[in-house]
């Protein structure tokens, strides 16, 4: 287990990409239930509706937790540099909040806005974890 204490921000990271899914994810179903949604129910499909960007953002952000996940895990198995990992998964962690900000309050285009940049960083912030992961086994 001590070799992998070095990656604490990595696992830290996890952690709060996992307290934010649930957290955000129990902020959708109160607001589902004032809206008088059925659990489950998707909101209809219109930008302009707070409620319809939070449940996209949630939905989101469980979408990327397994790509997120799956990539630490892999690059801290694999011995990949400790520092890039962590700098890297906080980064996108980082990262992920503030694509959620930005999706619920609006801001921006619907579409290749803000949003996007955002969501398009973190994705290659996530490739590249799991790039030196790949790298540190061959």
């Amino acid at each position: 287990m001590q070799q992998f204490v070095q990656y604490d921000y990595a696992i830290v990271s996890i952690a709060i990409w996992l307290l934010m899914v649930q957290l955000l994810g129990a902020a959708v179903g109160a607001a589902k239930a004032r809206s008088g949604l059925v659990p489950g129910a998707t909101p209809p499909a219109d930008y302009a509706s707070r409620l319809y960007r939070m449940h996209r953002a949630y939905q989101n952000s469980v979408d990327n937790l397994a790509m997120l996940v799956a990539a630490i895990v892999i690059a801290i198995l694999a011995g990949a540099p400790v520092f890039w990992v962590n700098l890297f998964a906080s980064v996108a962690v980082v990262a992920r909040l503030v694509m959620v900000f930005i999706h619920i309050m609006g801001l921006g285009n619907a579409a290749f806005g803000l949003r996007t940049m955002t969501y398009v960083f973190h994705w290659a912030l996530i490739l590249a974890i799991a790039a030196m992961a790949v790298v540190a086994v061959l």
